[in-house]
């Protein structure tokens, strides 16, 4: 076997190597913002489909996405999903609307931009989540609700 070899006073190469792709991702970054790149934010996604949705808990611990335009059922999601992501999230919207005191009536705005980014807007509170940073997996979740036309769920 062949040790490596340092010497007093001298790094490892590996060091070496680790800063000098920190010092590479750093100058990336830096030119970048400099070039005027700044990829997108909440408030820059722009729409090109849109649907007004609002969610309302059920007795028996269920979500019914209701079409705000509708009033039809567009899905149930039944109780017992805990790992819903579609539950988990309005949970957290839910949260902060009664932080503002805002009502549950008041529907989401679930929007699709030309690059395909999925965002979850809620004028009630003024948040906008891009639910495309939360992975595929979860997207198709709330893809699925822009899909669905009424008369359909």
């Amino acid at each position: 076997m062949e040790q490596v070899k340092t010497h007093r006073g001298f790094l490892p190469r590996i060091t070496y190597v680790a800063i000098a792709v920190l010092m590479a991702v750093a100058a990336f970054a830096f030119m970048s913002r400099r070039s005027g790149h700044v990829g997108y934010s909440a408030d820059t996604i722009s729409a090109v489909e849109s649907r007004q949705l609002v969610f309302k808990d059920m007795s028996d611990g269920g979500i019914e996405v209701i079409d705000a335009e509708s009033r039809r059922a567009v899905l149930i999601i039944p109780p017992g999903q805990e790992q819903s992501f579609i539950r988990m999230t309005m949970r957290s919207m839910a949260r902060q609307r009664k932080q503002v005191g805002a009502g549950d009536h008041d529907p989401f705005t679930l929007a699709r931009s030309p690059e395909g980014i999925l965002t979850l807007d809620d004028p009630a509170t003024g948040r906008k989540l891009v639910l495309s940073a939360f992975g595929s997996l979860n997207v198709a979740e709330f893809a699925k609700l822009l899909n669905k036309r009424t008369g359909r769920p």
